[in-house]
């Protein structure tokens, strides 16, 4: 779908603010330690997490298993796909819509949505047994299987402007419905939900007035609803390895999951698409010792080291979102039309790591 260009690239801060205030239309205690995330350069084949957080944060689109990537196919409407490592074999799983992509074992599990509905669903890899977990009638967003458990953000009374809020609630794979896990504050809008060991990480950010926040949260998912806020003024973040890595609008940074050693990285703004997109994610992903993002200023991807050394420019691209599955990125890539009015999808670049 085209994407609105603004044209005044000045009010591209506050109107960033805006959206993450405004958009997010976007489980029982986790019996593990707390380890960071398992990250195995670009495959998603340990038995615990079902995605890297790097592709969560990008609308789950990739995930590799074992010797497969599943994908959402941009060029079949975003139907569930599935490819050898090597690009060969691409076969479609399912004709239907597929986000937040995880496996685990032998099951996918993803978001499909309609016009009217967001529902869980989960399908063999080979493509049979199809099922549907939980339907609603309202958006969905950020989904987070961990072993038999899945997490997800949910919009609650969406009618009652006054009492709109969201929550996590925890579902089990074999369709058991938990329910409300953590539950936000009004007036609040969460983003870039993440599961790592015994707690979530969300982006949260608490609005009234002309007050923002931007807040990385650490999550109890007991009920409890018990929260910490590690850092302010994010616009996005993975978790990696007992670090969370996060990009403001001009720097990319680091800072471990118990809120300590807060560290600069490198300068940059990990933006999407160009000339103040509005609601574009932001564009980073972390990947064992690498970071990929791409530079908003410039649209050129590139990857650095953790340390923020060895500095690689990779690509020149119009993305809005990085996947990472085996050995390459795949990024949407975006031109804009003849009116210089709107961006369009145009195909997916496919470039080495």
């Amino acid at each position: 779908m085209p994407i609105k260009k603004l044209l005044l690239v000045k009010l591209l801060i506050p109107i960033c603010i805006i959206f993450f205030a405004l958009e997010g239309i976007y489980t029982t205690s986790i019996q593990a330690k707390e380890t960071g995330q398992n990250n195995c350069k670009g495959y998603s084949n340990f038995a615990s997490s079902g995605n890297t957080s790097g592709n969560i944060s990008n609308y789950g689109y990739y995930v590799a298993h074992q010797n497969w990537i599943y994908y959402s196919n941009f060029d079949d409407k975003g139907k569930l796909y599935k490819m050898k490592t090597d690009g060969t074999g691409i076969q479609k799983v399912i004709d239907e819509n597929a986000k937040f992509i995880n496996v685990i074992g032998d099951w996918i599990y993803y978001i499909s949505y309609d016009d009217e509905n967001s529902c869980i669903n989960k399908i063999k890899i080979d493509g049979s047994s199809r099922t549907s977990l939980i339907e609603y009638d309202r958006h969905i967003k950020f989904l987070n299987v961990y072993e038999d458990k899945i997490y997800y953000i949910l919009s609650n009374n969406e009618a009652d402007v006054k009492n709109y809020y969201y929550s996590i609630n925890e579902l089990k794979t074999d369709g058991t419905n938990v329910g409300e896990v953590f539950r936000f504050e009004t007036c609040s809008s969460p983003q870039y939900f993440y599961l790592s060991g015994n707690y979530g990480y969300c982006l949260v950010n608490k609005y009234g007035g002309h007050s923002y926040n931007n807040a990385i949260c650490r999550l109890s998912l007991d009920s409890s609803n018990k929260s910490t806020m590690l850092v302010s003024n994010a616009i996005t973040f993975n978790v990696s390895e007992g670090w969370i890595y996060y990009g403001t609008f001009n720097e990319i940074r680091r800072i471990k999951v118990d809120g300590k050693e807060d560290k600069k990285i490198t300068d940059g703004f990990p933006g999407g698409l160009p000339d103040g997109q509005w609601g574009d994610p932001p564009c980073l992903n972390v990947d064992g010792n690498w970071i990929y993002y791409k530079d908003w200023s410039t649209q050129i991807i590139y990857k650095l080291d953790v340390y923020g050394k060895n500095k690689t420019k990779l690509a020149d691209c119009i993305a809005d979102s990085i996947n990472i599955a085996g050995d390459y990125l795949y990024c949407p890539e975006y031109q804009a039309d003849s009116s210089g009015e709107f961006y369009k999808y145009i195909d997916i670049r496919k470039i080495k790591k």
